[in-house]
């Protein structure tokens, strides 16, 4: 389901001492041996937006004493990257379920 929602890197991790917990729910009905507590992690990519690659390259000309002219390629290829792992633009670019 989350590959299906655009997430990747999905995770899931047992929490292997989850099983002493769930068989005092409902003692004696091996509810255990089906039921598992778990960490799910997964990431939504963000695609590059026109607005992330302006951002970059205004915070490039300003830090590199550059022009916007000049920066553009820069704040472009730094909005791909940071689409590429996963992180900032508009709305986030990670999810995290704890």
């Amino acid at each position: 389901m989350l590959v299906d929602a655009g997430f990747t890197d999905v995770r899931v991790e047992e929490k292997v001492e989850s099983r002493e917990f769930i068989k005092d729910w409902m003692p004696g009905s091996g509810a255990e041996d089906y039921v598992v507590s778990a960490n799910v992690t997964a990431t939504k990519p963000v695609p590059p937006t026109a607005a992330t690659a302006a951002a970059a390259t205004e915070l490039f000309a300003r830090a590199a004493g550059v022009s916007l002219a000049a920066a553009g390629p820069v704040g472009r290829a730094v909005s791909e990257l940071v689409s590429a792992i996963g992180g900032g633009g508009e709305g986030g670019g990670g999810a995290h379920a704890p």
